[in-house]
């Protein structure tokens, strides 16, 4: 979550890299190293599920990006974390409740989280509960296999 709104979805296998990790060299982006490092540390995570987080010690990280198989694993995470957040981002700011309560669906469907509440939905989609409960109603007449 950044400012209270949900930003990316971090799932089973994902590798992230804090900023201390980044290129070095001229900064090439449209903020400032310090605007990236104040919102990194404004971020706040929320589990859907019960879930498991480790975290590694940087000497150790860049102990193991000496190793081949680390890096293609890195990249490899790395690329489904930008992939996964450009879907994500596009189904709840660049489309309609209906798509992201659906995407939604989606998300908790490939990654066998269960039945989730309206509310964890609402959470998951950006949408309060009582838009997820009306776009629930009518996936489950329009698409209902969705639901399953």
């Amino acid at each position: 979550m950044q400012n209270n709104r949900p930003n990316a979805i971090i799932v089973p296998g994902d590798f992230l890299l804090v900023p201390e990790f980044s290129p070095s060299g001229p900064y090439p982006y449209a903020v400032s190293e310090t605007e990236e490092q104040d919102a990194y540390h404004h971020q706040t995570w929320h589990f859907i599920v019960p879930s498991k987080m480790a975290f590694f010690p940087s000497d150790l990280v860049r102990k193991l990006m000496d190793a081949t198989d680390f890096d293609k694993a890195l990249i490899n995470s790395l690329l489904r974390v930008q992939t996964q957040l450009s879907y994500y981002n596009k189904a709840l700011y660049h489309s309609n409740a209906y798509d992201a309560v659906r995407y939604g669906l989606k998300l908790a469907s490939v990654y066998h989280l269960g039945s989730l509440t309206h509310e964890q939905f609402a959470l998951i989609t950006g949408r309060n509960r009582t838009t997820v409960t009306k776009i629930l109603h009518e996936i489950a007449q329009k698409e209902p296999g969705l639901l399953v």
